[in-house]
């Protein structure tokens, strides 16, 4: 039993390691999100040294201000599940913004739980969303900063 216990710890401290950045660390080739800020279907993601701009849905634009003001609604959404889920598993998790391919920007949740990490794919407006609500930390590639949305299409 005391053998259970040791690999248990064991793994799950591993696991903290390999998923998710320590306090105040930082990924390498990635820079932290200080700030995020929406507008008519705009989400800006503020980092210490620029910014990228993504066009995103009304829906998005609703679901992540209502994150930034706090404001729970009368019955959970998507997102509030599963941040809710996240917390109950007590779960460290972050979010990274990886890339963009064909005028679409692709972003992964990463997830650790005991032993087990897993890097689920999500649209930069969900990761953006559920990070908010959960208190997680949110990176950007540090080659997607400043791109000009006008030559984009999303």
């Amino acid at each position: 039993m005391r053998c259970h216990l040791l690999l248990l710890i064991f793994f799950t401290l591993l696991s903290l390691l390999i998923f998710v950045p320590r306090e105040g660390g930082e990924l390498i080739g990635y820079e932290r999100v200080v700030e995020v800020e929406t507008g008519d279907h705009l989400l800006r993601l503020r980092t210490t040294s620029g910014h990228l701009d993504m066009l995103v849905s009304e829906e998005q634009v609703y679901s992540i201000q209502l994150a930034l003001n706090g404001t729970k609604p009368f019955r959970p959404n998507t997102h509030d599940l599963l941040s809710s889920l996240l917390k109950a598993l007590n779960a460290d998790h972050f979010v990274t913004v990886d890339k963009l391919q064909g005028g679409t920007y692709y972003a992964t949740l990463h997830v650790s739980v005991f032993w087990k990490g897993v890097k689920l794919d999500t649209r930069p407006s969900d990761g953006v969303a559920i990070a908010l609500r959960t208190g997680a930390p949110i990176f950007v590639k540090e080659e997607l900063l400043e791109n000009d949305i006008s030559q984009r299409t999303f």
